[in-house]
């Protein structure tokens, strides 16, 4: 079984996502699912029992990815990184050489990478490997590649 790094926030993140759609989701599901059999008993010309059976399916289908990436998760202690190597867990600075625009990020694990909030996937090569072709931007590390991991944010983990 694969190992799949993450911080803590993206281990809560995952584990929060998890339990609103056992707990509240599912259970609001199968509730429309029954109340469209109590309001039309002929399921093949029932719209509102297939939409909402299909809405249970891929919720069903979410909750068994989350399972799975918390039972292979390898969570990883940010506060304990240092030093000039970006890694894993380091948070950066781009800066975009034509324009000077400056932007944080931190490198993150799959689960939790959104780009618009500043994570970038831990795989994408920054984090490994130099990029194999010139790129319009350069990297400079923070003052600290120990600063604070950033907030989990309830429900922006989706399905890549």
């Amino acid at each position: 079984m694969t190992k799949l790094p993450m911080t803590t926030a993206g281990h809560i993140a995952l584990q929060d996502d998890l339990k609103h759609r056992i707990r509240i989701t599912r259970p609001r599901l199968v509730q429309r699912i029954q109340q469209a059999i109590s309001d039309d008993a002929n399921l093949v010309e029932n719209s509102e029992y297939h939409a909402a059976l299909a809405e249970h399916d891929m919720n069903e289908t979410r909750i068994a990815q989350l399972e799975d990436k918390l039972a292979r998760a390898e969570i990883v202690d940010v506060s304990k990184l240092c030093g000039d190597t970006i890694k894993f867990g380091a948070t950066v600075t781009l800066i975009d050489e034509d324009t000077g625009k400056e932007r944080i990020v931190q490198i993150v694990g799959e689960p939790e990478a959104d780009a618009s909030e500043g994570a970038v996937r831990r795989i994408c090569g920054v984090a490994d490997k130099p990029a194999p072709a010139p790129v319009a931007m350069f990297i400079k590390t923070s003052r600290s590649l120990n600063a604070e991991p950033r907030a989990a944010k309830q429900g922006s983990l989706q399905p890549r």
